[in-house]
């Protein structure tokens, strides 16, 4: 969320630093700029930091592996045998 915050700001001061009478006269791309200072004072984070975060990427097994775990007593017995039926001659 910080890292999206930190990309929007530039346009939140352009677009929207006008005082604000519903918020005490605050200037909402001020106040969002603070925020984010904090924060990343908080958790030890630099704006640096920040701009080279990525998200990790999903798998196509992550889903498989969930499921897999969920039921790992499953997991540990062998698998059931199949039988075919067979049809009329």
């Amino acid at each position: 969320m910080l890292a999206g915050l930190l990309e929007l700001l530039p346009w939140i001061k352009q677009w929207h630093n006008e005082p604000d009478a519903e918020f005490d006269g605050q200037r909402m791309g001020d106040f969002f700029a603070q925020f984010l200072d904090g924060e990343c004072q908080a958790l030890g984070l630099t704006h640096a930091d920040l701009e080279a975060w990525r998200p990790t990427r999903a798998t196509k097994n992550s889903t498989k592996t969930a499921r897999t775990q969920a039921t790992s007593d499953e997991a540990d017995s062998p698998p059931a045998k199949r039988t075919r039926k067979k049809g009329k001659e």
